[in-house]
């Protein structure tokens, strides 16, 4: 598949995704009230009341640590901005490829894991827009993923759709 093709997949396929609402971005944490610089603060400005499409690359990329810090659904909403990040930029999203690739990796094919996303939130068409994207990456940038990352994360879940 190439890159317009898959745009035009995760655009489609991602188009009908629901905002998590404000409250729902970050994870709870008693540091969020008690320290106004705390980085889960920080990372909620960044997404708080944006649609996925409205996410700006390099705010993307210099918040690296914010797919830790996302709830199940805030990841699930703002998958396809990283997808899109990682597509276009692969060299800008530096350390948020493997923070993703991971999260879309269960540990084994029996054993999802705790860092493994909540696939159950994507429908079929999100989930076959899943492994179309690991198999552009693993494609497009094979020097990238000298172990075959993508290729993992799709043999261990996303081979099923």
């Amino acid at each position: 598949m190439d890159k317009a093709k898959l745009i035009e997949e995760i655009q489609q396929a991602f188009s009908s995704g629901q905002y998590p609402s404000d409250a729902a971005i970050v994870l709870d944490s008693p540091y969020a009230k008690i320290y106004p610089d705390y980085e889960g603060n920080t990372i909620a400005k960044v997404f708080k009341g944006k649609k996925w499409q409205e996410i700006d690359p390099d705010a993307l990329a210099r918040q690296n640590a914010a797919p830790g810090f996302l709830t199940q659904e805030a990841f699930h909403y703002y998958l396809p901005a990283y997808m899109m990040l990682m597509i276009q930029y692969i060299d800008k999203a530096d350390v948020l490829v493997e923070i993703i690739i991971n999260k879309l990796t269960p540990l084994s094919e029996n054993e999802l894991g705790e860092s493994f996303i909540k696939a159950d939130l994507f429908t079929k068409e999100q989930g076959a827009c899943i492994k179309h994207f690991l198999q552009y990456l693993q494609d497009a940038n094979p020097d990238f993923f000298e172990n075959k990352e993508p290729t993992i994360a799709i043999e261990r879940y996303w081979k099923n759709f």
